[in-house]
């Protein structure tokens, strides 16, 4: 049989399958039975199935069985290359195989959010959530761009996705990024399965090179992020018309408003990371993700300290968070003139004889009530809620007293209410903070702070060095937590205690963490576990000890490679230089 019979087998054969089967609620489907379908695309449909066995939900992308051969190639293409990605912003596959005659992908079900519903929902992002979803994307692109794999038995280096768009992000509610849809991913030395006259990729986030059908490279990918971070940072489209004809005039002139001209107020290494990426010559775009990846952390890194998963997850579990419009410069400053004015206008009609604003920074930063926990968001949003509560009581409990009658600040002086609510404030968060010092077994605070909040402000004290503060928060909180764990293993260490941190670096590698992944996990435990060593070399000075010391750097320095911008990296690099000198010049003596 030749290879045009074989064709006409296959294709009869996945023809019949789609006459004669269909996929409903308890199909058996990969590893489990379909209990949904959680999307429909113009090539293939992906089912959400039930795992027994495992108890667990997972995804199945099954393709059409009305489908063109090259179609067919371009999905086995993805197949092969999905299944040889393992990395913890790219979606994982976990098995492969037929469904009368048809193929389709297992692979893990993500319980977050698609980027291009959370956009159209939000608008722009800020700043700094902007810059993690980019750092994120980037390492997996970074990765992709690096492999070396076997593809129908040739060697090949390099994986160009081609399809870099919002639809094809989805993000977790632990904060993690994971790219998704390889289907048209290609080695960067070869297009595969390309048509002419005919563009790989959404005409909206597609680059010169792809509309031109011309070669991709990682370039190509660069220039398709480029435009998303345009999207996530001002909340618009780059490109975008009112008909298809205007939009590819548009893509073909290169024509979008300048990024500059509608992000007034975003950070100008960020206009240039922007305009870099979106360079229509990809001679001047970023070479690399790699060193995409530098200038994005280092912007990052200048704003906060904390994890682009925990800026991420921070964003998406607040409920209040709602849509954000970009301003023009005229705009805004009308807007801000109008606030402004009416802002006067109040007080001057209702407080006559002057407003404390002391009180207002006093509940803020928590100095009323003698600590400064209320520092953090989480601790904000907390204390305004329950000020109101609290206000709203006492309204209904002095409006009791009075028969109904209504309260006039005439009949107490000024002063007297100043006092009285002072005192309901300091009352009210004394009360509470009592409160939040109580951990519960099923991780739940009454009417006080939440367990992400404490992990914050307990890292917040570590990170400053702070450890009499880090003490008495370790003593009052006992949290069963990764994050948890390394963070006292931290202080341990630094008290001198190298032998008991060891034990608490491993034990917060192994339990699982709110805040943060396993990647994540890995890398406070290889840092961990070189500060504890590096504490026993300099207590012992021994050759043994400081060279486990810089073994244990060096690890940690290879799982960083990706990022040599970062803080853990230099000072990783830091105490090598440091360690191998003292052992030099005691060789030396």
């Amino acid at each position: 049989m030749n290879t045009m019979d074989n064709k006409k087998v296959t294709e009869n054969k996945r023809l019949r399958a789609s006459h004669n089967k269909t996929v409903d609620t308890d199909t058996v489907l990969g590893s489990g039975k379909v209990t949904a379908i959680l999307g429909k695309g113009g090539f293939a449909t992906v089912y959400e199935i039930w795992n027994p066995k495992l108890e667990i939900k997972r995804a199945v992308k099954l393709w059409h069985p009305d489908i063109s051969d090259k179609s067919l190639e371009r999905f086995e293409t993805e197949i092969k290359i999905t299944a040889k990605l393992q990395h913890p912003n790219i979606v994982e596959i976990h098995n492969v195989g037929e469904w009368n005659g048809i193929p389709y992908i297992e692979m893990e079900i993500i319980d977050g959010y698609c980027l291009k519903e959370i956009l159209s929902e939000t608008g722009a992002f800020p700043t700094e959530v902007a810059s993690a979803i980019c750092i994120l994307i980037c390492r997996a692109l970074t990765y992709a761009h690096r492999q070396n794999y076997v593809l129908y038995g040739v060697q090949r280096k390099g994986i160009v996705h081609c399809d870099i768009k919002p639809a094809n992000i989805m993000i977790t509610r632990q904060g993690v990024v994971k790219l998704t849809d390889f289907g048209l991913a290609t080695p960067t030395d070869e297009t595969l399965h390309t048509e002419e006259d005919k563009v790989n990729g959404s005409i909206h986030y597609s680059s010169p090179e792809q509309l031109q059908s011309v070669q991709v490279d990682e370039r190509t990918d660069i220039y398709s992020l480029g435009v998303v971070m345009y999207e996530l940072f001002s909340g618009k489209k780059a490109f975008s018309g009112k008909n298809l004809s205007e939009l590819v005039h548009k893509r073909l002139n290169d024509t979008y408003v300048p990024f500059h001209e509608i992000c007034h107020d975003i950070n100008p290494a960020v206009k240039k990371i922007v305009r870099k990426c979106m360079a229509f010559d990809r001679d001047d775009r970023y070479s690399s993700a790699q060193e995409l990846l530098v200038d994005i952390e280092k912007s990052y890194y200048k704003t906060t300290k904390e994890s682009p998963e925990y800026v991420i997850s921070h964003f998406f579990s607040n409920p209040k968070r709602k849509k954000t419009k970009k301003h023009g410069l005229l705009q805004t400053s009308l807007i801000a003139l109008a606030t402004i004015s009416i802002a006067i206008l109040l007080l001057v009609v209702f407080y006559p004889n002057g407003f404390n604003f002391s009180i207002i920074k006093d509940k803020l930063t928590g100095k009323d009530s003698g600590n400064d926990v209320l520092s953090s968001p989480d601790a904000q949003n907390w204390y305004q809620s329950e000020s109101k509560l609290t206000n709203s009581n006492t309204l209904s409990n002095n409006n009791n007293n009075d028969s109904g009658k209504s309260i006039s600040s005439k009949k107490r002086p000024l002063s007297t209410l100043k006092n009285d609510k002072r005192k309901s404030v300091r009352e009210s968060t004394s009360k509470n903070l009592k409160q939040s010092s109580t951990f519960s077994s099923g991780n739940n605070y009454s009417n006080a702070l939440s367990t992400d909040t404490i992990l914050h402000i307990i890292s917040s004290a570590v990170q400053k060095k702070d450890y009499t503060k880090a003490a008495e928060l370790f003593r009052i909180h006992s949290i069963d937590d990764g994050e948890y764990y390394s963070l006292y293993a931290n202080y341990l260490c630094n008290k001198g205690r190298w032998q008991d941190a060891l034990s608490y670096v491993e034990k917060g590698f192994k339990t699982p963490s709110r805040r943060l992944s396993t990647e994540q996990r890995r890398i406070l435990y290889m840092s961990g576990k070189a500060r504890c060593l590096t504490a026993a070399f300099d207590q012992s000075g021994t050759k043994e000890q400081g060279e486990k010391a810089m073994e244990a750097w060096f690890d940690l320095k290879y799982i960083l490679k990706g990022m040599p911008s970062t803080p853990q990296f230099e000072y990783a690099d830091s105490e090598i230089r440091r360690i191998n000198k003292v052992l030099q010049n005691d060789l030396s003596n």
